[in-house]
Protein backbone atom coordinates (compact mmCIF):
# COMPACT_ATOMS: atom_id res chain seq x y z
CA UNK A 1 0.00 0.00 0.00
CA UNK A 2 2.91 2.12 0.83
CA UNK A 3 4.34 1.73 -2.43
CA UNK A 4 1.26 2.58 -4.31
CA UNK A 5 0.87 5.60 -2.94
CA UNK A 6 4.26 6.62 -3.37
CA UNK A 7 4.08 5.51 -7.23
CA UNK A 8 1.07 7.70 -7.55
CA UNK A 9 2.81 11.15 -5.78
CA UNK A 10 5.49 10.32 -8.37
CA UNK A 11 3.21 9.81 -11.10
CA UNK A 12 1.06 13.67 -10.12
CA UNK A 13 5.04 15.49 -9.78
CA UNK A 14 5.81 14.42 -13.23
CA UNK A 15 2.39 15.25 -14.76
CA UNK A 16 2.87 18.53 -13.20
CA UNK A 17 6.11 19.11 -14.32
CA UNK A 18 4.95 18.19 -18.15
CA UNK A 19 1.80 20.09 -18.07
CA UNK A 20 3.94 23.07 -16.41
CA UNK A 21 2.97 26.20 -19.01
CA UNK A 22 6.13 27.63 -20.94
CA UNK A 23 5.58 31.44 -20.70
CA UNK A 24 7.92 33.57 -23.37
CA UNK A 25 10.35 35.36 -22.09
CA UNK A 26 10.19 39.12 -21.50
CA UNK A 27 13.95 39.87 -22.13
CA UNK A 28 13.38 38.53 -26.05
CA UNK A 29 9.89 40.48 -26.51
CA UNK A 30 12.35 43.82 -24.89
CA UNK A 31 14.84 42.45 -27.81
CA UNK A 32 12.53 42.35 -30.72
CA UNK A 33 11.31 45.71 -29.55
CA UNK A 34 14.89 47.63 -29.22
CA UNK A 35 15.79 45.98 -32.59
CA UNK A 36 12.34 46.98 -34.38
CA UNK A 37 13.41 50.95 -32.70
CA UNK A 38 17.09 50.62 -33.77
CA UNK A 39 16.30 49.56 -37.23
CA UNK A 40 13.95 52.39 -38.11
CA UNK A 41 15.00 55.21 -36.27
CA UNK A 42 16.70 57.50 -38.15
CA UNK A 43 20.05 59.17 -37.15
CA UNK A 44 20.90 62.47 -38.53
CA UNK A 45 24.78 63.89 -38.03
CA UNK A 46 25.21 65.71 -34.95
CA UNK A 47 21.96 64.74 -33.32
CA UNK A 48 21.92 61.96 -30.70
CA UNK A 49 19.15 60.06 -29.72
CA UNK A 50 18.55 57.86 -26.41
CA UNK A 51 15.59 55.30 -26.45
CA UNK A 52 13.36 54.57 -23.52
CA UNK A 53 11.82 51.34 -23.18
CA UNK A 54 9.02 51.06 -20.85
CA UNK A 55 9.68 47.72 -18.73
CA UNK A 56 6.87 44.86 -19.30
CA UNK A 57 5.11 44.72 -16.19
CA UNK A 58 6.56 41.26 -13.58
CA UNK A 59 3.24 39.60 -13.65
CA UNK A 60 2.55 39.11 -17.28
CA UNK A 61 2.63 36.17 -18.77
CA UNK A 62 2.40 35.19 -22.47
CA UNK A 63 2.54 31.59 -23.89
CA UNK A 64 5.71 30.54 -25.47
CA UNK A 65 5.49 31.52 -29.04
CA UNK A 66 7.03 28.29 -31.41
CA UNK A 67 8.22 31.27 -34.12
CA UNK A 68 10.17 34.53 -34.05
CA UNK A 69 8.40 37.63 -32.83
CA UNK A 70 7.45 40.11 -34.90
CA UNK A 71 7.42 43.86 -34.47
CA UNK A 72 5.16 47.06 -36.23
CA UNK A 73 3.63 50.36 -35.52
CA UNK A 74 1.80 52.90 -37.00
CA UNK A 75 3.53 55.61 -35.63
CA UNK A 76 6.03 58.19 -37.96
CA UNK A 77 8.40 57.67 -35.18
CA UNK A 78 11.18 59.88 -36.66
CA UNK A 79 8.67 62.49 -36.09
CA UNK A 80 7.57 62.14 -32.37
CA UNK A 81 9.19 61.58 -28.97
CA UNK A 82 6.64 59.13 -28.12
CA UNK A 83 5.03 56.05 -30.03
CA UNK A 84 3.99 52.33 -28.93
CA UNK A 85 5.37 49.43 -30.79
CA UNK A 86 3.59 46.27 -31.47
CA UNK A 87 4.83 42.57 -30.59
CA UNK A 88 2.85 39.95 -31.99
CA UNK A 89 2.88 36.15 -31.91
CA UNK A 90 1.58 34.77 -34.99
CA UNK A 91 2.45 30.84 -33.62
CA UNK A 92 -0.09 28.37 -33.28
CA UNK A 93 -1.77 30.29 -29.94
CA UNK A 94 -0.98 33.89 -31.30
CA UNK A 95 -0.94 37.20 -28.71
CA UNK A 96 0.14 40.34 -29.10
CA UNK A 97 0.96 43.53 -26.87
CA UNK A 98 2.09 47.39 -27.08
CA UNK A 99 5.02 48.44 -25.80
CA UNK A 100 5.93 52.46 -24.97
CA UNK A 101 9.10 54.33 -26.05
CA UNK A 102 10.14 57.48 -25.66
CA UNK A 103 12.68 59.19 -27.71
CA UNK A 104 15.15 61.50 -26.42
CA UNK A 105 17.22 63.87 -28.90
CA UNK A 106 20.01 66.22 -28.30
CA UNK A 107 22.18 68.59 -29.72
CA UNK A 108 24.53 71.45 -29.77
CA UNK A 109 22.88 74.72 -30.79
CA UNK A 110 22.92 78.29 -29.99
CA UNK A 111 21.20 80.28 -27.85
CA UNK A 112 20.82 83.83 -26.55
CA UNK A 113 23.30 84.44 -24.52
CA UNK A 114 21.61 87.50 -23.46
CA UNK A 115 17.79 89.64 -23.54
CA UNK A 116 17.47 90.98 -27.27
CA UNK A 117 15.50 93.75 -28.69
CA UNK A 118 13.47 94.26 -31.59
CA UNK A 119 15.98 94.86 -34.62
CA UNK A 120 18.97 93.84 -33.30
CA UNK A 121 21.93 92.92 -34.94
CA UNK A 122 23.33 89.04 -33.58
CA UNK A 123 26.77 88.98 -33.65
CA UNK A 124 29.08 86.41 -31.62
CA UNK A 125 29.02 88.18 -28.21
CA UNK A 126 25.31 87.68 -27.72
CA UNK A 127 25.19 84.09 -28.71
CA UNK A 128 26.50 80.40 -26.56
CA UNK A 129 26.67 77.06 -27.79
CA UNK A 130 24.72 74.53 -25.40
CA UNK A 131 23.53 71.15 -25.86
CA UNK A 132 19.79 70.59 -25.29
CA UNK A 133 16.73 68.52 -25.71
CA UNK A 134 15.69 68.95 -29.37
CA UNK A 135 13.34 65.76 -29.07
CA UNK A 136 10.30 68.56 -28.79
CA UNK A 137 11.20 71.37 -30.88
CA UNK A 138 8.54 71.78 -33.69
CA UNK A 139 10.88 74.41 -35.33
CA UNK A 140 14.44 74.54 -36.99
CA UNK A 141 17.44 75.62 -34.95
CA UNK A 142 21.07 76.92 -35.97
CA UNK A 143 24.04 74.21 -35.30
CA UNK A 144 25.80 76.51 -37.53
CA UNK A 145 27.38 79.75 -36.41
CA UNK A 146 28.06 81.56 -39.39
CA UNK A 147 24.24 81.58 -40.43
CA UNK A 148 23.28 83.13 -37.24
CA UNK A 149 25.32 85.71 -37.09
CA UNK A 150 24.06 88.81 -39.06
CA UNK A 151 20.93 87.90 -39.07
CA UNK A 152 17.94 90.65 -37.09
CA UNK A 153 15.83 89.99 -34.41
CA UNK A 154 12.21 90.20 -34.83
CA UNK A 155 11.25 90.41 -31.77
CA UNK A 156 12.59 90.76 -28.00
CA UNK A 157 13.96 87.34 -26.87
CA UNK A 158 15.01 86.41 -23.48
CA UNK A 159 18.22 84.98 -22.69
CA UNK A 160 18.37 81.45 -23.32
CA UNK A 161 16.15 80.84 -25.59
CA UNK A 162 17.06 78.44 -28.67
CA UNK A 163 16.82 80.59 -31.99
CA UNK A 164 15.26 79.47 -34.39
CA UNK A 165 13.70 80.91 -37.87
CA UNK A 166 10.45 82.40 -36.09
CA UNK A 167 13.22 84.65 -34.20
CA UNK A 168 15.16 86.18 -36.96
CA UNK A 169 15.06 87.52 -40.06
CA UNK A 170 18.71 87.92 -42.50
CA UNK A 171 19.48 91.36 -42.74
CA UNK A 172 17.95 94.16 -45.56
CA UNK A 173 20.40 94.85 -48.49
CA UNK A 174 18.19 96.45 -50.59
CA UNK A 175 15.97 99.11 -48.85
CA UNK A 176 12.62 100.76 -50.78
CA UNK A 177 13.85 103.95 -52.60
CA UNK A 178 17.15 102.60 -53.47
CA UNK A 179 18.84 103.00 -56.95
CA UNK A 180 19.87 99.97 -57.92
CA UNK A 181 21.32 98.15 -60.98
CA UNK A 182 19.39 95.74 -62.92
CA UNK A 183 21.10 92.97 -64.87
CA UNK A 184 19.60 90.73 -66.94
CA UNK A 185 21.38 87.43 -68.02
CA UNK A 186 21.70 85.17 -71.07
CA UNK A 187 24.19 82.45 -72.04
CA UNK A 188 25.61 85.08 -74.50
CA UNK A 189 24.19 88.75 -73.35
CA UNK A 190 24.35 90.44 -70.15
CA UNK A 191 21.87 93.67 -70.21
CA UNK A 192 22.53 96.13 -67.25
CA UNK A 193 19.84 98.79 -66.74
CA UNK A 194 19.03 101.58 -63.93
CA UNK A 195 16.14 101.10 -61.77
CA UNK A 196 14.61 101.87 -58.41
CA UNK A 197 13.50 99.92 -55.70
CA UNK A 198 10.07 99.60 -54.87
CA UNK A 199 10.25 97.51 -51.77
CA UNK A 200 12.75 95.84 -49.15
CA UNK A 201 14.87 92.90 -49.78
CA UNK A 202 17.36 90.86 -48.22
CA UNK A 203 19.90 88.90 -50.23
CA UNK A 204 17.75 86.26 -52.12
CA UNK A 205 14.62 87.59 -51.95
CA UNK A 206 12.70 89.15 -54.56
CA UNK A 207 11.52 92.50 -54.29
CA UNK A 208 9.26 94.43 -57.00
CA UNK A 209 12.17 96.91 -59.21
CA UNK A 210 10.94 100.27 -61.72
CA UNK A 211 13.44 100.37 -64.87
CA UNK A 212 14.04 103.94 -65.40
CA UNK A 213 13.57 103.80 -69.21
CA UNK A 214 10.40 101.62 -69.65
CA UNK A 215 8.84 102.85 -66.37
CA UNK A 216 7.58 99.43 -65.84
CA UNK A 217 7.61 97.78 -62.41
CA UNK A 218 9.07 94.40 -62.78
CA UNK A 219 10.13 91.63 -60.14
CA UNK A 220 13.71 90.66 -59.38
CA UNK A 221 16.39 88.95 -57.20
CA UNK A 222 18.10 90.87 -54.23
CA UNK A 223 21.92 89.78 -55.20
CA UNK A 224 23.83 92.18 -53.46
CA UNK A 225 23.47 95.93 -52.07
CA UNK A 226 22.60 98.35 -55.06
CA UNK A 227 21.83 95.06 -57.39
CA UNK A 228 19.90 93.03 -58.83
CA UNK A 229 18.90 90.68 -61.23
CA UNK A 230 15.94 89.38 -63.35
CA UNK A 231 15.45 86.56 -65.74
CA UNK A 232 15.01 86.50 -69.61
Amino acid sequence: MQRLTLFFIMLTITTTVVCAPQYHAHSDIQKTVTGFVEDNLQRNQGIEIETKISKLDSRLRLTQCEIPLSAFTTAAINQTSKFSVGVKCNGKKPWSLYVSIKVIKTAQLYVASAPLSRGEVINEDKIIKVKRDISKLRRGFYKNKHHLVGMIAKRSIRAGTIFSEKHLTPPLIIKKGDSVNIIAKTSALTIRMQGKAMSDGAKGQRIKVKNNSSRRVIEAIAITPGIVKVRL
